[in-house]
């Protein structure tokens, strides 16, 4: 083997190599490390009092059981989208380009969050993320935000109440802009956010 085709070789496998840390870094725990959120501006640029938090959890039950539904759907050959019901699939159409193909959108993001210290004054919210994936300024984007309620504490049972968010890339970083109604429901709870693009 000479030393030019070696070259090549190592580079194809680095390239491949990054292409699979990419697509499963958001839902592997250093995925949930590296995401952060830096700072918050409420409905008509309220400020957030600087106890008031949206934050990445540790990985929690329902979180990690629609991880894993999500991971089967996929699996099967069906796309992200279809892991949502009717009413979410067309609230993300509403925040997207018209004649944007749901069943092309690929899920970069999945981690849990939860939040504190809410106040009704603040109204929507929107914070900033920084993400693993680089998303390029303009890019069409949409976050799925759920909240979860323990339906049955015998067998681990959960349902998920999902919220479409507008999501918007800018320097670096995601913009979400979270409902009112959605941060008062996962205040202190548990949640999920999802990116689709």
């Amino acid at each position: 083997m000479n030393k030019k085709f070696k070259v090549l070789a190592l580079l194809l496998v680095l390239a491949l190599s990054f292409n699979m840390v990419s697509v499963f870094a958001a839902t592997s725990p250093k995925g949930q490390d590296l995401t952060k959120v830096e700072s918050y501006k409420g409905t008509d640029n309220v400020v957030p009092e600087p106890a008031f938090i949206i934050y990445v959890t540790q990985p929690t039950d329902p979180w990690q059981q629609d991880m894993d539904a999500v991971a089967e759907l996929t699996k099967a050959g069906k796309t992200p989208i279809e892991f949502f019901d009717d009413a979410v699939k067309a609230d993300v159409a509403n925040l997207l380009p018209a004649g944007t193909d749901l069943a092309a959108l690929q899920m970069n993001e999945f981690v849990p969050i939860s939040a504190l210290n809410y106040e009704e004054a603040y109204g929507d919210v929107t914070a900033a993320f920084e993400f693993p994936t680089q998303y390029a300024e303009g890019q069409p984007l949409v976050a799925l935000a759920a909240v979860y309620t323990l339906v049955n504490s015998v067998t681990n049972e959960w349902s998920a109440e999902w919220f479409a968010c507008a999501a918007e890339a800018k320097m670096g970083k995601v913009y979400i802009t979270f409902p009112a109604d959605y941060v008062a429901k996962l205040e202190g709870g548990w949640g999920s956010l999802a990116i689709l693009n």
